[in-house]
């Protein structure tokens, strides 16, 4: 019950939770396909062997990350919900971070869904 009166289940927090669902909905715009229904759907672009979804694993990497951190800082930190954009940028710093992992001729295209996601660009570093 971290972001809404719902039960809190895996499935909920990551994906079904108003929260989650609009952080997916601005994920998938950026990146032009759409992902963040489940872990089976995130999951599906880690099984593929090629450079095709780096980005999209970024992306879906620094979101589950992002939004579990946001969670655990809500109970221990005890702080309180601010905006969504406060939780995509917590998302485009962590991709931003992570941008190491992608190989040089996906970084243009990641660095360009990170301003995508972004909605004040001038956060971005770099």
């Amino acid at each position: 019950m971290m972001f809404c009166i719902e039960n809190e289940t895996s499935q909920h927090l990551f994906f079904d939770c108003v929260v989650a669902k609009v952080m997916w909905g601005r994920i998938s715009q950026a990146l032009g396909l759409d992902i963040g229904v489940s872990f089976e759907s995130i999951g599906s672009c880690w099984l593929i062997s090629n450079k095709r979804f780096t980005a999209v694993n970024v992306f879906s990497s620094a979101a589950l990350w992002g939004i579990w951190k946001l969670r655990t800082d809500f109970c221990f930190q005890k702080i309180t919900w601010q905006n969504m954009e406060h939780l995509l940028m917590r998302i485009v710093r962590l991709a931003q971070k992570w941008q190491i992992l992608c190989p040089a001729d996906k970084e243009e295209l990641l660095t360009s869904n990170l301003r995508m996601v972004a909605t004040r660009p001038k956060m971005l570093t770099g």
